[in-house]
């Protein structure tokens, strides 16, 4: 199951890459196929195809080097999944419920492809807009594709003629087509996730944040409920167990919420420190909820100043949750640099260096 968006470039590196080879080769072939079907019999000095004998197998051959994947797509673009060569920055999430993979390429395009390699579907997002995210509900129920000042296009398997698109408040059954600048400044994703449980948050740039649930097709802005935003955008996040509970970071604080249960800010939010001098323009870059959700690790910083802060969840009901401060873990030359965390049983955190 794909949680999450994913950049991924297939061809890297200066001058013909070996899937631009294979094409080259491929087009190649197919030209001397046609040539020999236009004018008849095979140039002199050469065998028919139906005599020419295959080379023999044998042990010492080679085996042929492994290049990147392709996938053929019927009806797509033949370089579609290497859009990102050229840092155009395409994004795709895969479905296993569904058997989909959904991509949005260079020029904002959206395209749903079946199990088969068939274009099921496909739709212009605002080309002046910018993919930020694409993520399956866990389910399977619904694609997000979230831009930047676009809100989020919202796919249904079972509706699949049209996107919604959710800015805020409201939905529409259509791409609007003026201008997204104008229409959404006040409504500027900056961050996406879904939770296990069906919800979607968008993260914005003015430190607010929106939710919608899938379930219940309730919607949430915390402008209209919280006092106390978050002082920058919104750079991380990521819901507790059971997606009720939802932590999100800025460029120095972190929050807890349960955003639809109308729960406040107080006592939630937990303030970053970075050494002296050290580069701050990372803030909180990374969320991560224990298993148990009774523990919440955040990587903050940027470059040799990456690290890891650690906290107690405290559940206050109504009054929402309490964050306290245990421990953090800084880079040294002992430990090196802190590269990545997992959560495992027991609230035990591995951390890669």
């Amino acid at each position: 199951m794909v949680r999450r968006s994913e950049s991924f470039s297939l061809l890297e590196g200066s001058g013909p890459s070996p899937y631009e080879s294979r094409v080259g080769r491929a087009r190649a072939a197919n030209n001397a196929r046609r040539g020999s079907e236009e004018f008849g019999s095979p140039a002199a000095g050469e065998e028919s195809s139906g005599d020419r004998a295959a080379p023999p197998a044998t042990e010492a051959s080679a085996p042929a080097p492994a290049g990147p994947a392709v996938i053929a797509v019927s009806g797509v673009p033949s370089k579609l999944l290497a859009a990102s060569e050229f840092n155009t920055g395409a994004k795709w999430a895969y479905s296993s419920a569904q058997q989909r993979l959904a991509v949005v390429d260079a020029k904002q395009l959206l395209m749903i492809i079946d199990s088969t390699g068939k274009l099921e579907y496909r739709v212009q997002l605002p080309s002046e807009g910018h993919t930020i995210f694409i993520g399956w509900e866990p389910g399977g129920t619904v694609l997000a594709a979230v831009q930047k000042l676009g809100g989020a296009f919202l796919w249904f398997p079972a509706r699949p003629e049209n996107v919604q698109q959710w800015e805020g408040m409201q939905f529409s059954t259509k791409v609007l087509a003026s201008s997204l600048l104008k229409r959404n400044s006040h409504f500027d994703a900056c961050f996406a996730s879904w939770s296990s449980s069906g919800k979607l948050v968008l993260g914005l740039a003015d430190g607010n944040f929106a939710v919608w649930d899938l379930g219940s097709n309730q919607t949430f802005m915390s402008r209209k409920h919280f006092a106390g935003k978050h002082k920058g955008g919104i750079t991380c996040g990521d819901w507790g167990p059971g997606g009720e509970t939802l932590a999100l970071g800025s460029a120095n604080q972190v929050k807890v919420s349960q955003p639809l249960q109308n729960a406040c800010w107080d006592g939630t939010a937990a303030k970053l420190f970075l050494p002296e001098n050290a580069d701050t323009s990372g803030g909180f870059q990374q969320l991560l909820f224990s298993r148990s959700g009774t523990m919440l690790g955040a990587f903050a910083g940027a470059s040799v100043f990456r690290h890891l802060c650690l906290y107690v969840v405290r559940d206050l009901g109504k009054k929402g949750s309490e964050l306290t401060p245990v421990g953090e873990v800084h880079p040294s030359p002992r430990v090196g640099s802190l590269q990545a965390a997992l959560w495992i049983e027991h609230d035990v955190m591995l951390v890669v260096t």
